[in-house]
């Protein structure tokens, strides 16, 4: 079964519960100290049932904080019914208690965040619940305590702005931590901004340090993995359909005339816009020439 490449927010998020865990399990009310944490094996044998984010505490007691990123709503109940699932695989597999908790990352127009969900028919459903967080009510917090995950503000925000953008880049300078780390926060930053604004505002606040974090990679890993992800699924479903895909993961509903060019462009043509697409912030963008 192929994977989904993941989008860049999907991919920010999993890279900050790497490099600030204790973040997270902070905002989840359960502060831990960092250096009791560890990034945990999730290799499950189903493809379906596997969690790339995984962070254990090293105790007594031992366990682990299965983080579910959500950056809408989940819109059906097949994503959900996964979550539970996923939880008792690795309980079993790390022979430890597994805490699922929901990370809901952008409000939106939405008014309400499920909670719970029920299986089967009444009187006879099963109901699942499960601890969440949005994370825009969390603003003030990650400003005061965990300044490390300044990134995310960038997410939580309902328009972000060039004055987000400042102020989490002057919430990471602030930071004490070793050079890598910060520059990795630094990267991770940049790269959220580059998918809401354009490159040349992006380095103008970043100054300097967008060339430092470029020459080391960090912006441009996620622009690779974003292509071999595509070539790989490409293998199974064609590079068309994956172009296709993420262009309406993206953007949405993709136009006739948008879906007719890549439907007739060639393979190479086809690669090639895939990372037009992982760079582009609106259709208009994109060289459909």
């Amino acid at each position: 079964m192929a994977r989904t490449p993941r989008d860049i927010i999907d991919m920010v998020t999993r890279d900050l519960a790497r490099e600030a865990p204790a973040g997270f399990f902070g905002l989840a009310g359960l502060p831990v100290p960092p250096s009791s944490i560890r990034y945990g094996d999730s290799s499950i044998i189903l493809p379906e049932l596997q969690a790339d984010k995984v962070l254990v505490v090293d105790g007594p007691p031992s366990y682990a904080l299965y983080p579910e990123f959500q950056k809408k709503k989940p819109g059906d109940m097949e994503t959900m019914q996964f979550w539970p699932l996923k939880r008792v695989g690795l309980t079993r597999h790390l022979k430890m208690p597994v805490c699922l908790v929901v990370f809901y990352l952008h409000r939106g127009d939405r008014a309400t965040f499920p909670e719970s969900f029920s299986l089967g028919m009444a009187p006879l459903e099963t109901t699942f619940r499960f601890p969440t967080v949005r994370l825009w009510e969390k603003q003030d917090e990650i400003r005061l305590k965990y300044p490390e995950l300044a990134a995310l503000l960038l997410i939580t925000a309902e328009e972000p702005t060039e004055a987000t953008l400042v102020e989490v880049k002057g919430l990471i300078d602030g930071l004490e931590e070793p050079v890598e780390k910060r520059d990795n926060l630094y990267g991770l930053a940049a790269m959220l901004g580059l998918h809401y604004f354009e490159q040349a505002l992006v380095q103008a606040v970043f100054g300097p340090k967008f060339e430092e974090i470029r020459k080391m990679g960090v912006i441009d890993r996620w622009m690779d993995e974003k292509y071999q992800e595509g070539v790989t699924q490409g293998i199974s479903l064609g590079i068309r359909e994956v172009a296709l895909s993420l262009l309406a993961d993206k953007f949405g509903k993709t136009p006739p005339e948008v879906v007719e060019r890549i439907q007739r462009a060639d393979e190479n043509w086809c690669r090639n816009f895939t990372l037009l697409i992982a760079r582009a912030r609106s259709l208009e963008e994109l060289d459909l020439s």
